[in-house]
């Protein structure tokens, strides 16, 4: 009996360990208003009518076991072209911890308007994985998307888009993983009032909505497979506070972000 409960804490610990780690590869390069609407994103909805400038920056505590993710990012914004500039971080604020394990990324992205109904984007970024301090590895994940719309409707604006990402990580140890983080497709609706989206890929559909109560107002909510999302966002002038409440199999987190603009 006593080898029976040993094997059976054994697997649920590998499982709470797996589910922690894929829940930690949805969150990458995500902002707070996708998380809040079931991880979906809107590709073709993202071009001003003017230059702007934009400082972000996010704080989260992953499934409450003190494991800290935090970003912050630089975009610009061009009528036509976007660029933006980020770094992701992600450790454990334990100071008694004796695994010590932490990442740290940089991003590099563009996506620009070829013609009015297409965009393209794509984006690099390099991650470096260390352990008490000590280099283990690096890796490189490369993201490309498609953006068809917005196409003008009776009710509103709507694109479609597809999203492709994939991954190569290369440890001290020469283990290397190779492999596609998968490929989405993207269905968006937008009009003065609500945001409709969806999110299709081989594991799961997402779907989120927002809904703008006021100006500077707005309620969101989604699921991600079946994890509950929610969320709002205040603007105050130039600045943006986004919150993002989510519910996945590794625990609960909730996400602070904030943006200003120029």
């Amino acid at each position: 009996m006593k080898k029976i409960g040993v094997l059976f804490f054994l697997i649920v610990l590998i499982s709470q360990v797996f589910s922690i780690g894929q829940a930690f590869e949805k969150l990458r390069n995500m902002d707070v208003e996708s998380v809040a609407m079931g991880f979906t994103k809107n590709y073709g909805f993202n071009y001003p009518t003017s230059t702007k400038f934009e400082i972000e920056g996010l704080y989260s505590e992953l499934f409450g076991l003190g494991l800290i993710y935090n970003s912050e990012k630089i975009r610009f914004f061009l009528p036509r072209v976007n660029f933006s500039l980020g770094t992701e971080s992600f450790w454990d604020k334990d100071p008694f911890d004796t695994i010590g394990y932490s990442e740290k990324s940089t991003l590099l992205g563009a996506n620009c308007k070829v013609f009015n109904n297409l965009s393209l984007g794509a984006s690099l970024k390099n991650e470096k994985y260390q352990l008490e301090g000590k280099s283990i590895g690096n890796g490189w994940v490369t993201a490309f998307e498609i953006g068809i719309g917005p196409r003008t409707c009776k009710y509103g604006n709507y694109n479609i888009g597809i999203r492709t990402e994939n991954a190569f990580r290369k440890f001290d140890t020469g283990r290397e993983e190779k492999k596609p983080l998968g490929t989405a497709l993207n269905f968006g609706f937008k009009n003065s009032l609500i945001t409709l989206a969806m999110n299709i890929n081989k594991d799961e559909i997402q779907l989120g909505t927002e809904y703008c109560v006021s100006k500077n107002f707005k309620l969101r909510a989604g699921l991600n497979g079946k994890e509950p999302t929610f969320g709002l966002g205040v603007k105050l002038n130039r600045l943006d506070f986004n919150y993002a409440y989510w519910l996945s199999e590794a625990g609960a987190t909730q996400l602070l972000g904030t943006a200003y603009s120029f």
